[in-house]
């Protein structure tokens, strides 16, 4: 038995369209209307009877973020139920009842009420600007207006998920260094404030005359227990200077460059921006965005200053009429391979698919940098690991030497 249903529903210009349909159930509804080219955004059976309303149940909002990873799960599952013909009113309200997360589901119950409200999914999404980025709601725009949303979800869930891989490169990449130096610094506060300062007192007593190197050594770890203070004081000013040093244009500029250059863990992170960066201006070009502005939000998410006045200056010439290869040429900061695929690109027509290939490029890179990186690290820890015991030994352990020779040579 067939039903009226009463839609909302969007055309390839973006303009809201309401109207009615006979229809068995929503799903018919919503293929009727892609066949019209339409975009669904809420279909609802008109009933004769009318129920009381139940009064909403507030929903409690959580502390707590909302992670790429689940972003992307949801932009998968919205993908398939709207290319199943499923409205996005209809899609959002399932989908946030199947979310585990407190927040991410109140603020799907959120954007459900703006877009019943009238408010297209692009301007829904974006006032939760916490969780859903710039380059998210630039590209459900995009899928609005030429009627592809499912299209662009689903390359919006490989576009996170890939996001979410770089994030865990760049955390396993950083993690080394930082083990090292805490595994280093814990090592020698140990020597220096405890072990050392043990047998300085076993030494007095026995009233010997210490060797230039055990002086040397002890004369170190006397100076900094006795400074410690200071010390404290001036590792807290440097980390408040190094952070407001930072946050002015020049020093974020400065240290973002020193950060590609770098030993070893800068190769890994210029990789890892330019991997970032030209996935993210695939994605946006694939769902239509202009060049200009995708280069803009490609930008913005490298996380770089250096990279971002580079990018800045390529708008320009690209405004001017050049090509995007050409302005990565010009820009001195891409290495030639990139501007050559990007070249094939333009000139095949498929600038997209051939800066997915870049971007997987870098991806691959990574992985065996990070790769190389750990191997080489661990020997490193050993030798130098080796040296500091090997160097505190034979201090400490000299004056009793000497001392056993002289008494087995009065003796």
């Amino acid at each position: 038995m067939s039903s009226i249903f009463r839609y909302k529903a969007r055309d390839p210009e973006g303009n809201l369209l309401t109207g009615k349909k006979e229809a068995e159930t929503s799903k018919e509804v919503a293929r009727m209307l892609n066949n019209d080219n339409l975009i669904a955004v809420e279909i609802r059976e008109i009933k004769k009877t009318k129920k009381k309303k139940k009064k909403a149940k507030k929903d409690i909002v959580l502390f707590g973020a909302v992670k790429d990873k689940e972003v992307a799960v949801f932009c998968r599952q919205f993908s398939t139920m709207i290319g199943a013909g499923v409205s996005v009113a209809e899609a959002i309200e399932d989908l946030s009842h199947a979310v585990d997360n407190p927040r991410f589901r109140n603020i799907l119950k959120k954007i459900l009420e703006s877009v019943r409200s009238g408010s297209s999914l692009s301007e829904a999404f974006s006032r939760h600007s916490s969780v859903f980025s710039t380059i998210f709601v630039q590209m459900i725009g995009a899928g609005e207006e030429s009627g592809k949303l499912s299209e662009v979800l689903n390359d919006l869930s490989l576009y996170l998920e890939k996001k979410v891989k770089l994030k865990g490169q760049l955390r396993s990449a950083s993690m080394y260094p930082v083990f090292v130096g805490g595994f280093f610094l814990v090592i020698l506060i140990g020597l220096v404030f405890f072990l050392i300062p043990q047998f300085r007192d076993m030494f007095d007593s026995l009233g010997a005359e210490l060797p230039v190197p055990t002086q040397i050594v002890m004369n170190i770890s006397d100076f900094l227990v006795h400074n410690i203070p200071y010390f404290i004081i001036a590792l807290v000013a440097s980390i408040i200077g190094f952070i407001a040093f930072y946050k002015t244009s020049t020093g974020r500029f400065m240290i973002d460059s020193i950060k590609l250059k770098i030993p070893l863990f800068g190769n890994i992170t210029l990789r890892i921006i330019l991997a970032r960066f030209f996935q993210t201006l695939a994605t946006l070009l694939k769902s239509g965005v202009d060049v200009v502005a995708a280069l803009d939000v490609a930008a913005k998410v490298s996380y770089n200053a250096r990279i971002e006045k580079k990018v800045e200056m390529m708008k320009e010439g690209i405004i001017e009429g050049e090509s995007l290869s050409r302005e990565l040429a010009k820009s001195g900061l891409f290495p030639r391979l990139t501007v050559s695929m990007t070249a094939v690109g333009e000139k095949s027509g498929s600038i997209d698919k051939m800066l997915v290939k870049i971007s997987d490029y870098y991806t691959e890179e990574v992985d065996a940098e990070v790769e190389g990186f750990s191997s080489m690290i661990e020997p490193v820890l050993i030798i130098s690991l080796g040296l500091i015991v090997g160097v505190f030994v034979i201090t400490m352990y000299l004056p009793i030497f000497q001392m056993a020779g002289a008494m087995a040579t009065g003796a």
